[in-house]
Protein backbone atom coordinates (compact mmCIF):
# COMPACT_ATOMS: atom_id res chain seq x y z
CA UNK A 1 0.00 0.00 0.00
CA UNK A 2 1.16 3.61 -0.81
CA UNK A 3 -0.07 6.97 1.30
CA UNK A 4 -0.79 8.85 -1.36
CA UNK A 5 -2.82 8.39 -4.68
CA UNK A 6 0.12 10.62 -6.74
CA UNK A 7 2.56 8.50 -5.63
CA UNK A 8 0.44 5.11 -7.02
CA UNK A 9 -0.25 6.78 -10.19
CA UNK A 10 3.77 7.47 -10.30
CA UNK A 11 4.51 3.75 -9.78
CA UNK A 12 1.74 2.69 -12.44
CA UNK A 13 2.66 4.96 -14.66
CA UNK A 14 6.57 4.28 -14.39
CA UNK A 15 5.78 0.57 -15.03
CA UNK A 16 3.82 0.86 -17.91
CA UNK A 17 6.03 3.47 -19.55
CA UNK A 18 8.99 0.94 -18.63
CA UNK A 19 7.21 -1.76 -20.14
CA UNK A 20 6.89 0.58 -23.51
CA UNK A 21 10.76 1.15 -22.86
CA UNK A 22 11.64 -2.38 -23.43
CA UNK A 23 9.85 -3.47 -26.14
CA UNK A 24 11.03 -0.74 -28.09
CA UNK A 25 13.94 -1.44 -27.03
CA UNK A 26 13.63 -5.08 -28.12
CA UNK A 27 11.79 -4.23 -31.40
CA UNK A 28 14.04 -0.82 -32.26
CA UNK A 29 17.64 -1.44 -31.24
CA UNK A 30 17.47 -5.61 -30.53
CA UNK A 31 20.71 -7.55 -28.29
CA UNK A 32 22.54 -7.18 -31.68
CA UNK A 33 22.42 -3.66 -32.35
CA UNK A 34 23.21 -3.54 -28.28
CA UNK A 35 26.28 -6.19 -29.01
CA UNK A 36 27.39 -3.25 -31.51
CA UNK A 37 27.13 -0.35 -29.71
CA UNK A 38 29.25 -1.77 -26.31
CA UNK A 39 32.05 -2.57 -28.93
CA UNK A 40 32.12 0.68 -30.99
CA UNK A 41 31.97 3.27 -27.76
CA UNK A 42 34.80 0.81 -25.56
CA UNK A 43 37.01 0.98 -29.15
CA UNK A 44 36.57 4.71 -29.55
CA UNK A 45 37.07 5.60 -25.84
CA UNK A 46 40.37 3.41 -26.06
CA UNK A 47 41.32 5.06 -29.41
CA UNK A 48 40.87 8.66 -27.63
CA UNK A 49 42.77 7.40 -24.57
CA UNK A 50 45.99 6.84 -26.76
CA UNK A 51 45.92 2.86 -27.29
CA UNK A 52 46.88 2.14 -31.35
CA UNK A 53 43.89 0.82 -32.93
CA UNK A 54 44.78 -2.77 -33.14
CA UNK A 55 44.98 -3.09 -29.56
CA UNK A 56 41.91 -1.13 -29.28
CA UNK A 57 40.01 -3.31 -31.42
CA UNK A 58 41.45 -6.75 -29.44
CA UNK A 59 40.23 -5.26 -25.87
CA UNK A 60 36.88 -4.16 -27.10
CA UNK A 61 36.33 -7.40 -28.35
CA UNK A 62 37.66 -9.26 -25.00
CA UNK A 63 34.86 -6.43 -23.27
CA UNK A 64 31.90 -7.47 -25.28
CA UNK A 65 32.24 -11.49 -24.53
CA UNK A 66 33.11 -10.16 -20.98
CA UNK A 67 29.57 -8.88 -20.66
CA UNK A 68 27.29 -10.51 -22.58
CA UNK A 69 25.99 -12.68 -19.82
CA UNK A 70 24.22 -9.21 -18.66
CA UNK A 71 22.59 -8.79 -22.37
CA UNK A 72 19.82 -10.63 -21.39
CA UNK A 73 18.67 -8.00 -18.10
CA UNK A 74 18.54 -5.27 -20.37
CA UNK A 75 14.60 -5.25 -21.21
CA UNK A 76 14.34 -5.52 -17.15
CA UNK A 77 16.57 -2.59 -16.66
CA UNK A 78 13.91 0.38 -17.90
CA UNK A 79 10.81 -1.33 -15.85
CA UNK A 80 13.01 -1.20 -12.98
CA UNK A 81 14.46 2.36 -13.51
CA UNK A 82 11.11 3.61 -14.06
CA UNK A 83 9.03 2.08 -11.48
CA UNK A 84 11.69 3.56 -8.76
CA UNK A 85 11.72 6.95 -10.72
CA UNK A 86 8.19 7.18 -11.39
CA UNK A 87 7.79 6.55 -7.49
CA UNK A 88 9.98 9.51 -6.46
CA UNK A 89 8.54 12.09 -9.17
CA UNK A 90 4.70 10.82 -7.66
CA UNK A 91 6.26 11.61 -3.88
CA UNK A 92 7.52 14.94 -5.75
CA UNK A 93 3.61 15.41 -7.36
CA UNK A 94 2.02 14.81 -4.23
CA UNK A 95 3.85 17.40 -2.46
CA UNK A 96 3.28 19.76 -5.02
CA UNK A 97 -0.42 19.01 -4.83
CA UNK A 98 -0.07 19.15 -0.81
CA UNK A 99 1.38 22.46 -1.39
CA UNK A 100 -1.26 23.96 -3.18
CA UNK A 101 -1.04 23.50 -6.78
CA UNK A 102 -3.39 21.18 -8.92
CA UNK A 103 -3.19 17.78 -9.58
CA UNK A 104 -2.78 18.43 -13.32
CA UNK A 105 -0.41 21.47 -12.80
CA UNK A 106 1.53 18.96 -10.65
CA UNK A 107 1.82 16.14 -12.72
CA UNK A 108 2.88 18.50 -15.97
CA UNK A 109 5.99 19.70 -13.08
CA UNK A 110 7.07 16.48 -11.85
CA UNK A 111 6.76 14.97 -15.41
CA UNK A 112 8.83 17.95 -17.18
CA UNK A 113 11.32 17.51 -14.08
CA UNK A 114 11.34 13.76 -14.76
CA UNK A 115 12.29 14.20 -18.59
CA UNK A 116 14.62 16.69 -17.93
CA UNK A 117 16.49 14.82 -15.11
CA UNK A 118 16.59 11.76 -16.92
CA UNK A 119 16.98 12.54 -20.17
CA UNK A 120 17.98 15.42 -21.04
CA UNK A 121 20.60 16.09 -18.52
CA UNK A 122 21.95 13.04 -19.37
CA UNK A 123 22.04 13.27 -22.61
CA UNK A 124 24.45 16.62 -22.14
CA UNK A 125 26.21 15.38 -19.73
CA UNK A 126 27.93 12.05 -21.31
CA UNK A 127 28.02 14.39 -24.40
CA UNK A 128 30.05 17.08 -21.71
CA UNK A 129 32.37 14.43 -20.56
CA UNK A 130 33.36 11.89 -23.50
CA UNK A 131 33.30 14.90 -25.93
CA UNK A 132 29.87 13.94 -28.16
CA UNK A 133 31.93 9.93 -28.46
CA UNK A 134 29.39 8.12 -26.22
CA UNK A 135 26.06 10.27 -27.56
CA UNK A 136 27.28 10.26 -31.27
CA UNK A 137 28.09 5.80 -31.42
CA UNK A 138 24.40 6.20 -29.35
CA UNK A 139 22.45 7.92 -31.94
CA UNK A 140 24.09 5.60 -34.69
CA UNK A 141 22.26 3.07 -33.18
CA UNK A 142 19.31 4.19 -31.69
CA UNK A 143 16.85 6.54 -32.54
CA UNK A 144 16.60 9.49 -30.38
CA UNK A 145 12.72 8.94 -30.25
CA UNK A 146 13.12 5.84 -28.60
CA UNK A 147 15.26 7.23 -25.86
CA UNK A 148 12.42 10.01 -25.42
CA UNK A 149 9.16 7.86 -26.03
CA UNK A 150 9.44 6.24 -22.46
CA UNK A 151 9.77 8.96 -20.24
CA UNK A 152 6.81 10.71 -22.68
CA UNK A 153 4.59 8.24 -22.09
CA UNK A 154 5.47 8.24 -17.97
CA UNK A 155 4.02 12.20 -18.63
CA UNK A 156 1.23 11.71 -20.78
CA UNK A 157 0.06 8.70 -18.24
CA UNK A 158 0.55 10.73 -14.94
CA UNK A 159 -1.19 13.84 -16.19
CA UNK A 160 -4.18 11.40 -17.46
CA UNK A 161 -4.33 9.75 -14.20
CA UNK A 162 -4.60 12.60 -12.48
CA UNK A 163 -6.37 14.71 -14.85
CA UNK A 164 -9.20 11.83 -15.27
CA UNK A 165 -11.35 9.58 -13.23
CA UNK A 166 -11.04 6.50 -14.10
CA UNK A 167 -11.07 2.82 -13.15
CA UNK A 168 -7.35 3.76 -11.23
CA UNK A 169 -9.28 6.33 -9.07
CA UNK A 170 -10.61 3.20 -6.92
CA UNK A 171 -7.54 1.56 -6.55
CA UNK A 172 -7.01 1.41 -2.94
CA UNK A 173 -4.45 3.57 -0.64
CA UNK A 174 -4.20 4.10 2.77
CA UNK A 175 -1.69 5.13 5.46
CA UNK A 176 0.34 2.42 7.38
CA UNK A 177 -1.05 1.61 10.72
CA UNK A 178 2.17 1.60 12.34
CA UNK A 179 4.91 4.13 12.58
Amino acid sequence: MVESRYVLYGLIAGVIAGAVGSALFILCVGVDNLIKFTYDVTYEELVATGIPPKNASQIASEAVKGSSFLYFLTPIGPVINMLIFGSLMGALQDHLVRKGFTPVASAVVAGGLFVLLFNVLPLYALSALYGGVFVNVLLKYVNPWVIFIPSLTYVGLLIMFSAFKGPWARLRFGKPKYY
